[in-house]
């Protein structure tokens, strides 16, 4: 549609200037092959769902939402401790655009923070997160800090990991009732899709095994 099609103009747009602006990956990019496994995609889901909430929400609702956010993505960084740096790159090489692409349509706050929820729950329809999870990230955490710290953007540098900027600025440390936090996002079906999905993808990988030593 027509929204839509102005956000994505102003996506390649910011990349015709990225690398003068140096927020270009420095080696390889991201390396994100753990948001392929069960723990990966379940706790990026989760982290999604909460942004979303944030930006459909505003006071302790927000906040809460904000550092439920944060835990998780602080819990899938445990996990896969070098998810880290593959994430934060790919969240400035790609994330910053698409969250360009918004920022740059969008007429109002009101209009950014739909369009990022928008975005953030049109993460979990894509079949792979891998080299796509960004689109998701990016948009939702800018929106966020636009509201939040004001000028962010000017601060912002290559080595830069959005989630930290809006950890420095929020109300509430990350949450530390992972179960509970996760009860808040339908928890308990995400992860018994996501196991299902898993139990699949190891009987399609076993059966390609046998097929191929045969």
């Amino acid at each position: 549609d027509d929204e839509k099609r102005q956000q994505s103009w102003g996506h390649p747009q910011f990349h015709r200037v990225q690398r003068q602006l140096a927020f270009m990956a420095t080696a390889s990019d991201g390396s994100n092959e753990h948001l392929d496994t069960l723990e990966g995609r379940y706790y990026i889901q989760l982290e999604w769902r909460a942004l979303r909430r944030a930006l459909e929400s505003s006071g302790s609702v927000q906040s809460e939402a904000i550092a439920d956010a944060l835990a998780f993505r602080r819990e899938r960084r445990r996990l896969f401790p070098s998810a880290a740096e593959g994430e934060r790159r790919e969240e400035i090489r790609e994330g910053l655009p698409s969250y360009t692409g918004i920022a740059a349509w969008a007429s109002s706050p009101a209009a950014a923070h739909h369009a990022a929820a928008v975005a953030a729950a049109g993460g979990e329809l894509q079949s792979s997160f891998v080299g796509n999870f960004e689109a998701a990230s990016g948009p939702a955490y800018g929106v966020l800090l636009d509201d939040l710290l004001p000028g962010w953007r000017r601060q912002l540098r290559a080595t830069s990991d959005l989630g930290d900027l809006l950890a420095s600025v929020t109300k509430k440390p990350p949450t530390t009732d992972l179960a509970a936090a996760a009860a808040r996002y339908d928890g308990a079906a995400l992860r018994t899709k996501e196991e299902a999905r898993d139990r699949a993808q190891h009987r399609i990988g076993r059966r390609l095994l046998v097929e191929g030593l045969g």
